[in-house]
């Protein structure tokens, strides 16, 4: 089993390296052959200059720059679209989420279809402020009350699926937009191909250097019609 490790990234210069030193640091260790994919939308920090110069002669690693689009959604698609494993890991690039959880993830897809990492559930944990704790707390019930998923995080973005689920869905109609695209891809894979989703807990932990891209406000509102619109159609 191949697993293909998306990155989306944007001015991520001070987090990518030693992100992806980490995961393909677990991979060797638990024998998982893998590939890492960086979609990087021209960051004018230079992240994609370090990725050339520490893994630019790695074929573990692929780098992909864009410089006619952005946004987090349609990065990731791109990445989904380039990926050759038979398993996919969609994960932030920030270090918020804990790249040893991999290959415990990517074996459960041989049982279940998806597997979400929940900080929500028992075992899981967020350590960031209180006011994302609560803007947390609160999307995850609307969430549930909409979109009515046996799953306890709706957007914490740590998710493993199987390639062959992915290519049963239209992606350019799930991946776009900021966060959304995750529980699009919930949505749909369930829906859509009857997949089944098993959840483990997971550690998040805010990010340690760069800066957020994500606006409560603004990305709270864009989630919350984004939901409506997939329950009860445009």
């Amino acid at each position: 089993m191949k697993a293909s490790i998306i990155l989306a990234t944007y001015k991520e210069k001070d987090n990518i390296g030693r992100l992806i030193k980490t995961i393909l640091e677990a991979c060797k260790k638990d024998k998982l052959d893998c590939e890492v994919i960086v979609v990087d939308d021209n960051s004018p920090d230079g992240t994609a200059d370090v990725v050339n110069k520490e893994y630019g002669k790695d074929k573990r690693v692929r780098l992909i720059v864009r410089t006619n689009e952005k946004g987090l959604g349609t990065a990731v698609g791109k990445g989904v679209k380039e990926s050759t494993g038979d398993v996919l890991v969609l994960m932030d690039s920030d270090f918020s989420h804990d790249p040893n959880d991999i290959p415990k993830m990517v074996r459960l897809t041989k049982e279940y279809e998806i597997v979400n990492g929940s900080r929500h559930m028992k075992g899981g944990y967020i350590k960031t402020t209180w006011f994302r704790k609560l803007a947390t707390f609160l999307l995850r019930v609307y969430m549930s009350l909409v979109l009515q998923l046996n799953i306890t995080d709706y957007t914490n973005g740590y998710i493993v699926i199987r390639k062959n689920v992915v290519n049963k869905l239209e992606i350019d109609k799930i991946f776009y937009g900021y966060g959304d695209y995750y529980f699009r891809l919930f949505y749909n894979a369930v829906y859509k191909t009857g997949a089944k989703i098993k959840e483990v807990p997971v550690y998040y932990k805010f990010r340690e250097a760069g800066e957020s891209k994500t606006n409560f406000v603004k990305h709270g509102w864009q989630y919350a019609t984004s939901a409506l619109k997939l329950r009860f159609g445009r």
